[in-house]
């Protein structure tokens, strides 16, 4: 069966500063976030290639020994792959080939589930220290959020 669903996309960065920059607005946009689930790997061909995953892609396993509750919404991962992911190769010439898998399946974008990045955490400390209320914190994070996706949803 098939489903006419392009979910690939194959993109080259000059450095790795670059791709960077490329993956925090594409994490941005879509309000997810890619891990990965171990090191980079060296290959003969290449000098690093790394995996990183959707953040919500994996199996629940709780470490503990039952006397800690779970978190009131309950754990991240969606106990199921989704195929949204990242594989970055690094080449001797600095040169970044990317494969991006962008199509989440199995989940929603839920803003709750997403933890925030270091410029977010600085900015919202100082408002902290401004004692600017809570709620207007809260609603001007997911206001930049939602002006984000519509940019792209329009653009």
């Amino acid at each position: 069966m098939e489903h006419d669903l392009k979910i690939e996309k194959d993109l080259k960065f000059q450095n790795n500063e670059d791709f960077l920059i490329w993956k925090s607005k594409e994490e941005n946009s879509k309000i997810c976030k890619f891990v990965p689930h171990r090191g980079a790997e060296k290959r003969w061909t290449v000098d690093f290639t790394t995996t990183t995953y959707c953040y919500r892609s994996g199996y629940f396993k709780s470490n503990s020994m039952g006397f800690q509750h779970l978190k009131v919404m309950g754990s991240n991962k969606i106990n199921a792959k989704c195929p949204a992911k990242i594989i970055a190769k690094q080449f001797k010439s600095e040169c970044i080939q990317v494969k991006y898998i962008k199509t989440h399946v199995g989940h929603e974008t839920e803003l709750g589930r997403l933890s925030l990045n270091e410029n977010e955490r600085k900015t919202i400390a100082v408002k902290l220290a401004q004692n600017v209320p809570m709620q207007t914190i809260l609603n001007e994070v997911r206001n930049s959020h939602f002006q984000m996706n519509l940019k792209e949803f329009i653009y």
